[in-house]
């Protein structure tokens, strides 16, 4: 008589000889899947490696957190910066300030990005209890992508929506302007540096709390593209969450030693979407002595591609000679100093 399960015991033996004598593994890089049968023996060899390979791909530790390299999260986006902070209780949720660079960092080469500003300031330690989004426009600044990047940070970070901030400086002043009146409902507060707004009926600008800076003496982005927007908010009555300074005499680049303060995002997190009256913060002031020793830290040594006009982007081989020479300074410093009186965010 034939035993109906004898096969079929058979089969379960085989299978788990195979199985104790392999593993699967799927790894997966961005859309695609990759399979790898492995013995069972190298299998603790095998997850070290592609551990240390793919943080020494994905990543880059900076002093106070990490620097991450994000590429074609959709077939039309931005590429992108991601900083988060070291050592953060990730159960709790966190701003997220969006960084929009200028018209010299344009490209497809994301170490230009690093080239001055927020991202750069982190590189070199700077401490930031928030998220950051940098990402990198090859010619101009669509609202749309923008958001798009801000719906895909709300789906996969413990992002506090209530606290969403961004700030730019030229084509990304520009930006930052855009951005904000396409969105203003998602937007608690922004920072625009010597920049302007491409419409010309910019209303969703009076309904966020928004801080227009721009200097007389710009000769690459002519002051009226900013007084333009005021006017237009206060013509309108809606200037109420508008706070605006002219420089005296300043030239195109001389914002860019606020990325550096301690004060710029300060007031950026000082404002809410639950704030209830929405107001903007007017008492915060930044003085002429504290950007001019916003480079004596540890992370502000002043940039030297920030100095010349932005009329004309920059190729990629200077702006990579550019951040090679400020790594080698960043290696010479000492390291350990903190951001000395860093208020503490809001839950």
């Amino acid at each position: 008589m034939v035993n109906k399960h004898s096969c079929h015991s058979s089969d379960l033996c085989s299978k788990e000889k195979v199985v104790k004598k392999s593993v699967f593994i799927r790894v997966i890089c961005g859309k695609t899947k990759i399979k790898i049968y492995v013995m069972r023996k190298k299998i603790y060899l095998l997850i070290i490696c592609l551990t240390a390979a793919l943080t020494i791909v994905a990543q880059n530790r900076v002093g106070q957190g990490t620097l991450t390299t994000h590429k074609k999260i959709s077939t039309d986006n931005y590429d992108f910066w991601l900083y988060t902070p070291k050592n953060y209780d990730f159960s709790r949720r966190l701003p997220l300030v969006f960084y929009l660079h200028g018209a010299s960092c344009c490209g497809t080469d994301l170490e230009k990005v690093r080239s001055y500003g927020t991202v750069d300031a982190l590189s070199d330690g700077m401490p930031l209890p928030a998220i950051v989004i940098a990402p990198q426009s090859q010619s101009s600044w669509e609202p749309k992508k923008l958001n798009a990047l801000l719906e895909w940070a709300k789906r996969n970070l413990p992002v506090d929506e209530s606290c969403v901030y961004v700030l730019g400086m030229s084509l990304g002043g520009y930006g930052t302007m855009d951005f904000v009146n396409a969105y203003p409902e998602k937007i608690a507060a922004a920072i625009a540096f010597c920049g302007g707004c491409s419409s010309s009926k910019p209303d969703g600008l009076g309904k966020t709390c928004l801080w227009i800076m721009h200097a007389t003496a710009d000769t690459s982005v002519d002051i009226k593209c900013s007084q333009q927007v005021v006017s237009y908010l206060q013509s309108k009555g809606k200037d109420k969450l508008l706070r605006y300074d002219w420089m005296q005499g300043g030239s195109h680049s001389v914002y860019a030693s606020y990325f550096y303060l301690q004060k710029t995002y300060d007031w950026l997190f000082s404002h809410s979407l639950r704030d209830k009256p929405r107001q903007v913060n007017r008492t915060l002031n930044i003085t002429g002595e504290e950007t001019s020793n916003a480079y004596t830290t540890s992370w502000g040594t002043q940039p030297t591609n920030v100095v010349r006009e932005e009329t004309v982007p920059t190729t990629t081989k200077s702006a990579t000679t550019t951040v090679k020479k400020r790594k080698e300074k960043r290696e010479k410093r000492t390291t350990g100093r903190t951001w000395r009186n860093w208020r503490k965010v809001q839950k």
